[in-house]
């Protein structure tokens, strides 16, 4: 079916079909979002599905490539990349998002220490998170997850709990300056946390809608 849609997708060019991406959450928000826009903005026709993966494990998502359940992939930096195409999209850094009326030592900079005394808001597949694995390598689990103050099922909850003073969080920045625009204070973290971003396919032949997107973001700035 993949390949009879890209034969016929070649012959009328990008005037309609899918294009189904894979994608981490967080990744979801930036950079996946503004590409997908800049992508439908040249090819309204063309109707993008995103989907998240059904565990919470990294490398789902270039097995979801692998397997054909979508044909492009947000993740991050790959071990294995047996089988795909793999494109850099540069860094994706967190900042630290903590209730409004708190002060810190430095203003506009926060440690991890002054995150985790504030309570901490973690959501669905934290403990797999980037920010995670930062706080395993200096805390230990069992210590970083003593400070666990909300755990919530909800993403949309992130931003108004953190406005409220529930907590404080570890939020990519452009989920981080959502919040601060909505009053909660935003700080740069010291150490800094980052991922890198990577854009996968399969190595066989993309269909037009694929090749067109894989194209865009490898011209965009990182």
């Amino acid at each position: 079916m993949s390949a009879i849609r890209s034969a016929v997708m070649d012959v009328v060019g990008l005037t309609g079909g899918t294009l189904d991406i894979a994608s981490l959450p967080t990744l979801s928000q930036s950079p996946v979002s503004p590409l997908v826009a800049e992508f439908r903005t040249r090819h309204p026709q063309v109707k993008v599905t995103i989907q998240g993966p059904s565990q919470p494990r990294i490398p789902e998502i270039a097995e979801m490539v692998r397997l054909g359940v979508c044909e492009l992939g947000f993740t991050e930096g790959l071990d294995d990349a047996q089988g795909l195409l793999t494109l850099p999209l540069g860094h994706q850094d967190f900042v630290a998002v903590l209730p409004p009326e708190t002060r810190l030592q430095e203003p506009g900079v926060a440690t991890w220490d002054e995150v985790l005394a504030c309570g901490l808001i973690i959501g669905p597949w934290w403990e797999s998170s980037r920010p995670a694995a930062y706080l395993d390598q200096r805390y230990g689990r069992r210590e970083w997850s003593r400070h666990v103050a909300v755990r919530t099922d909800h993403r949309e909850a992130y931003i108004p709990l953190l406005v409220a003073g529930a907590g404080a969080a570890f939020l990519p920045r452009f989920m981080g300056e959502l919040a601060g625009a909505a009053g909660a204070l935003v700080a740069d973290l010291t150490p800094e946390m980052r991922r890198s971003a990577v854009l996968v396919r399969s190595d066989e032949a993309p269909s037009p809608a694929a090749r067109e997107f894989w194209n865009m973001a490898a011209n965009r700035p990182a």
